[in-house]
């Protein structure tokens, strides 16, 4: 019944996130990074240290005197972000900028910043050029080509999402499949994106569907 779950990330976290995402190729919405806050469920994640770096907390703990857990699958090489923060890190603050994390943090918030205009932009435009039902949304195709393409994608992301709940899965390359389909496939093509979501090109419209349970599996690319 817990209305928050409070997280321990620090700034230093952060950093290594965006490094992370940088290096899988995320956009604009991956390089935001961590929020301080967002829902689970009926709960808030809050992240109160994320402003933090961790020499301050470690430097807090010590001087009043305060315990603290160590997680052992921290130091475990295997995983890539234990690796970006005991060796690829140290080597660019050493040999390239040694504000580097500084720098990252302020690349997320810079996005954090970008992304939130683009989602309300996205809110606004919905109700313009989206026509919801349940299970659908159908994009008006010529009203959607007339906006920036910082716009339509936000416009697709935030279907794919009402429908599907989350993101997971959906990559750079299912947009540019995408924004093929709104420009130049035939009428009737359809388009299965991960997530169990599905597209289908009409006329006038662009169909966004979520799958049936029992199809969904033929669908999800795994992450």
């Amino acid at each position: 019944r817990a209305s928050h779950v409070a997280l321990a990330h620090t700034a230093d976290d952060q950093a290594e996130t965006v490094l992370l995402r940088l290096l899988r190729g995320a956009g604009l919405s991956g390089l935001s990074a961590m929020p301080i806050r967002r829902p689970l469920s009926e709960a808030q994640v809050i992240r109160p240290l994320l402003g933090v770096w961790r020499q301050e907390l470690l430097a807090y703990l010590k001087e009043h005197g305060l315990r603290f857990c160590h997680d052992a699958t921290n130091d475990d090489l295997r995983f890539t972000r234990n690796r970006i923060r005991q060796h690829l890190l140290p080597l660019l603050e050493h040999d390239y900028n040694p504000r580097l994390k500084v720098l990252l943090v302020q690349v997320a918030e810079q996005c954090r910043t970008d992304v939130a205009y683009l989602q309300d932009a996205a809110q606004r435009y919905w109700k313009r050029l989206v026509k919801a039902r349940d299970g659908e949304a159908a994009i008006q195709i010529q009203g959607f080509l007339r906006q920036p393409k910082a716009l339509q994608r936000q416009l697709v992301r935030l279907a794919i999402q009402r429908l599907q709940g989350d993101l997971t899965g959906f990559e750079f390359r299912h947009w540019v499949e995408i924004e093929l389909l709104f420009t130049e496939r035939p009428v009737g093509t359809i388009l299965d994106v991960a997530g169990g979501t599905q597209l289908q090109r009409g006329h006038a419209h662009v169909v966004i569907r979520r799958l049936a349970p029992a199809d969904e599996s033929r669908y999800t690319t795994p992450v």
